[in-house]
């Protein structure tokens, strides 16, 4: 096969990047949001890649696949899927359903136990993701049980990629502005591909499509590793360096000495910490306003407004966090993103105060909205007498008669509470009249808020009366705190963690897995904890 000259790939990759926009402008594909190569000395190489889906719908994972590519001159073939000698598989089909606004880790079995524990899907031998800094990594979307038939399929463009197989940057790339310690003869650097977590910027929700300058920032064609090349402006990525412990032990000095720099020691925590503060925020620009959406009800059946209406209806709960009064009048209310089917008469909402919005579907005016809002997920929707968005919130499916909130009021933490139209937000929840869901093991609801900070719920059913605790571990697998919940009764059952370890200190940002046991069966689920 005849190589093309680098400048021809750059000029098809860049125009089929434009055709893969407008085709993702119908299609939901993940992204990759983290990548990262820390300690690599025998017996220990950590390597993690995670995807994450930006999308509102579920992802069939089985229609993707992971496929590496070499840009070194001894590489046996050209471009994706080409191998070294020593590279190993360069093939790895996904499989399962990834849900909106979630992510799916991916490591080596050789890699430190805390990244194995945080990760879904643990590698064996020579893998996909055996790599270096100067190797790349594509997520492929396209039918065939081995890369060439992926390849053909999708015509060799990946939906997202980190690094280039058409190009060798040695040590690794640089990115977003970062270019790495400089090289022992002190006329280039090394890069940050390796030695280093790239992090996905929030507003970024669509793939490179391969296009691997554009998407770490250069800014000059010949983007190399002689001068600083690259731009964070221009970059869809954050780089975050990896952590140092003084002589390898957690408890002396923590230090990091710059992106690109090795960590001399195997243990990822700290660097999982880091990793755990990504968040994907989607690129609607909106008005920065001190009027916020503090709690909602999407599906109510015996709540709320008794003494308004015939029965339980939703509503929407508006707080102004600001020290001034802010008119409200023509702005405009609805459940769709860019909709607005309820418009504001002359109306104020004072510092510190809320307003409440009834979601009846009827046409009765302010605070009534024409509209109602599904409990299996949609949107609440706020924009300005301008048009400007205020508030654009999409949520997923919600519990019947409980609301979702922040609290305190105005704050950045989100959980499921009893529903308080009109008055300050609890960080109580009782589900009264449900009839109750007896499983055959344990089986874990999930995590509100998930991420948190500074208390998360965890809701769970038991398959009978039980004695029950619940462990919680860092992702190295040291007990951070155990509570013992007594006795207690099958069916639904909620615990709360504030975020204290065993000693009454606060626990550190990252994730951690909480075992909850009822001494024969044990359930294990995974919760971040966000300062």
């Amino acid at each position: 096969m005849k190589k093309k000259h680098p400048k021809e790939v750059k000029t098809i990759i860049k125009r089929t990047a434009l055709l893969l926009f407008l085709y993702s402008m119908v299609h939901a594909d993940p992204i990759i949001d983290i990548w990262y190569i820390g300690i690599r000395e025998n017996p220990i190489y950590n390597h993690y890649i995670e995807i994450y889906n930006p999308t509102e719908e579920i992802i069939d994972l089985s229609e993707y696949a992971f496929i590496k590519g070499h840009g070194q001159s001894g590489a046996i073939g050209y471009g994706w899927g080409n191998e070294l000698s020593n590279s190993g598989v360069s093939f790895y089909r996904l499989s399962g359903s990834l849900f909106p606004g979630s992510s799916m880790g991916f490591t080596r079995d050789v890699s430190h136990e805390s990244l194995q524990n945080m990760a879904d899907v643990v590698f064996e031998d020579e893998c996909v993701l055996a790599v270096s800094g100067d190797d790349a990594v594509g997520l492929f979307k396209g039918p065939g049980d081995t890369a060439e038939e992926v390849l053909a399929a999708c015509d060799s463009i990946p939906i997202d990629a980190v690094g280039s197989p058409y190009e060798d940057p040695g040590q690794s790339w640089q990115v977003s502005g970062e270019p790495g310690p400089p090289n022992s003869t002190n006329t280039g650097f090394y890069g940050v591909t390796r030695f280093a977590i790239l992090m996905r910027k929030p507003a970024v929700g669509m793939g490179n499509a391969g296009d691997w300058d554009s998407s770490r920032g250069c800014v000059v064609d010949s983007c190399t590793n002689d001068t600083i090349t690259t731009s964070y402006e221009e970059s869809e990525w954050n780089i975050i360096p990896c952590y140092f412990y003084e002589g390898c032990d957690p408890t002396n000095t923590i230090i990091t000495n710059g992106a690109g720099a090795e960590p001399d020691c195997p243990d990822a925590s700290l660097d999982i910490d880091s990793m755990a503060t990504y968040y994907h925020e989607p690129g609607t620009t909106v008005l920065d306003s001190t009027i916020v959406l503090n709690e909602f009800l999407a599906y109510s059946e015996t709540c709320c407004g008794e003494d308004l209406f015939d029965g339980g209806e939703d509503f929407i709960e508006l707080y102004n966090i600001g020290t001034d009064a802010v008119d409200i009048s023509g702005w405009g209310f609805g459940d769709t993103e860019g909709e607005t089917v309820t418009t504001a008469p002359d109306t104020s909402i004072a510092a510190g105060a809320h307003v409440v919005l009834w979601y009846t579907g009827e046409p009765n005016g302010f605070p009534e909205v024409e509209a109602k809002l599904s409990e299996d997920g949609e949107a609440v929707y706020v924009e300005d007498a301008n048009g400007n968005v205020i508030i654009n919130h999409t949520y997923d499916e919600q519990i019947e008669d409980v609301s979702y909130g922040r609290f305190p009021d105005g704050l950045e933490t989100w959980q499921h509470m009893n529903p308080t139209p009109n008055e300050t937000n609890t960080n109580q929840l009782f589900i009264i009249g449900q009839n109750k869901i007896i499983p055959d093991n344990i089986n874990i609801i999930g995590s509100y808020p998930n991420p948190f900070n500074p208390r998360t719920t965890i809701v769970f059913q038991l398959p009978a009366l039980s004695f029950v605790r619940v462990n919680i571990y860092n992702v190295s697998g040291k007990r951070q705190r155990s509570i013992d919940l007594g006795l207690l009764d099958s069916g639904t059952n909620t615990v709360s963690w504030d975020g204290l370890t065993e000693k009454g200190s606060m626990a550190g940002s990252g994730i951690y897995l909480y075992q909850i046991s009822d001494g024969s069966q044990t359930a294990i689920g995974k919760v971040s904890l966000i300062k």
